[in-house]
């Protein structure tokens, strides 16, 4: 919408390590004070790199608190009418893996367009992430998929 940014923070009030929490920019230009998105969203873990659908209904983000394949998967959520999430849902291979998935973008359309995952701790700390991008041209892309 425009004006509601969504970002990980290790604040006070949270659930866990790191939590997703969510500001409004009012329209005296104000923002709100930081929201917490909640124990369906949180847990005692690590939640990050939230990614929120142009249909501002769905939520994209990286845990390792939530059941997955690796030490962090990624997820999602849709928003309901009264602004609590549904259950995160894994994105299961191939889009998850046994590496650390750490960012991911989504097309309006529901396509992966981009996913960055880390292999081990290691390859964190002494090279770059390795990043898989798809293209609505790459049909042979290992994560291109639709998510819905």
């Amino acid at each position: 919408d425009g004006r509601t940014l969504y970002f990980t923070s290790n604040r006070q009030g949270g659930a866990g390590q790191a939590d997703l929490w969510m500001i409004y920019l009012k329209e005296n230009g104000e923002w709100t004070a930081p929201v917490n998105l909640g124990s369906s969203i949180n847990t005692e873990g690590i939640e990050q790199s939230p990614f929120i659908h142009p249909d501002n209904g769905t939520l994209y983000f990286s845990s390792d608190g939530h059941p997955g394949m690796g030490k962090t998967d990624f997820f999602f959520s849709r928003k309901n009418a009264n602004g609590t999430w549904d259950k995160p849902v894994n994105l299961g291979y191939p889009i998850n893996t046994n590496a650390e998935e750490r960012n991911i973008i989504v097309t309006a359309r529901g396509d992966v367009t981009g996913v960055v995952a880390v292999a081990n701790s290691f390859q964190a700390a002494s090279r770059p992430a390795r990043i898989r991008r798809c293209s609505s041209s790459d049909q042979n892309c290992e994560c291109r998929q639709r998510l819905w």
